[in-house]
């Protein structure tokens, strides 16, 4: 399937995003944007960290208008390509029959196609998760805009609250290598050296990140 890590996120509040803007390591390894879209009609904005092999993590600040809210984690998967190789998504979804599929479009601020998703409708609050596959020259561009940034990312662990982990990593371990150890299941994509471990917890979501500099952070909401 050659199905990679496009990016990962997770969202924080209003007060939190503020205090983040002031902690100057992070802001040396990434950069601030607010990304506008769909011809000013949808509009985000976070802390961008980009590796080398052009995954990214997001510090999303929350926004009620597009369903961004505080703890959440997002993981989105494509082919890392240019013009997405959208049919290929489309057969992958096709056959998993026992699931139900929103599919949605995203414009960019002048209106020109940036790219389509895939999210599953029946997702626990919490955790995101999306396939998508780019209309244009999305990955060409996409590199690190920071003052110092980061090498690349080693492993990125999510731990998810019980009732939001089962359903959607059932999901995500129809589509891409899995390997379950004890409670934790490790996801690894054959061209990425980046890995993904989920595993359950009792109480918050907990992002803890890894990268080849050396840990950028954990974060607990």
């Amino acid at each position: 399937m050659n199905i990679k890590n496009d990016h990962f996120y997770l969202a924080v509040d209003e007060i939190s995003f503020k205090e983040l803007l002031k902690n100057e390591r992070l802001m040396n390894l990434s950069f601030h944007k607010e990304v506008v879209a769909d011809e000013g009609q949808a509009s985000w904005e976070g802390l961008y960290f980009i590796g080398e092999d052009k995954i990214y993590f997001e510090l999303v600040k929350e926004n009620e208008k597009m369903g961004i809210r505080p703890g959440s984690i997002g993981l989105a998967l494509s082919h890392l390509a240019e013009n997405g190789e959208q049919e290929s998504l489309e057969k992958i979804i096709k056959t998993m029959t026992d699931i139900t599929w929103t599919e949605s479009e995203r414009k960019k601020e002048d209106g020109s196609s940036w790219f389509k998703s895939w999210f599953n409708e029946k997702y626990e609050p919490g955790f995101v998760f999306w396939l998508m596959a780019y209309q244009g020259k999305e990955i060409e561009g996409r590199g690190n805009k920071a003052p110092t940034g980061i090498k690349r990312f080693i492993e990125a662990r999510f731990h998810l609250p019980v009732e939001n982990f089962s359903y959607s990593i059932d999901i995500l371990s129809q589509i891409v290598d899995t390997n379950t150890v004890g409670e934790i299941l490790e996801v690894s994509f054959p061209d990425q050296r980046m890995s993904l471990k989920f595993s359950p917890s009792q109480s918050q979501n907990e992002l803890d990140i890894e990268t080849l500099d050396g840990k950028l952070v954990t974060l607990t909401f």
